[in-house]
């Protein structure tokens, strides 16, 4: 379980990065009405990185926290 959780954690800091670095080279036209567009699909974008970052930083303290308290029972 805990290889389990360590793999998923880093597909999810992979992903974080990834659309993190997506949002960032997202071009942004001239035209106001491109401009606004652009900036939500940037947004978009930006807030899925960030909720696999939230993901990533969860699933490691659920294997943290969770192999903290079976050590605890077991020992």
């Amino acid at each position: 379980m805990h290889n389990t959780l360590i793999m998923l954690s880093i597909v999810f800091g992979v992903a974080a990065s990834l659309f993190g670095i997506w949002a960032a080279l997202s071009e942004v036209r001239d035209s106001q009405d491109d401009f606004i567009a652009d900036l939500k699909k940037q947004g978009r974008r930006a807030g899925i990185a960030a909720m696999c970052a939230a993901a990533s930083s969860i699933i490691l303290a659920l294997d943290f926290f969770g192999a903290a308290r079976w050590m605890e029972i077991g020992g």
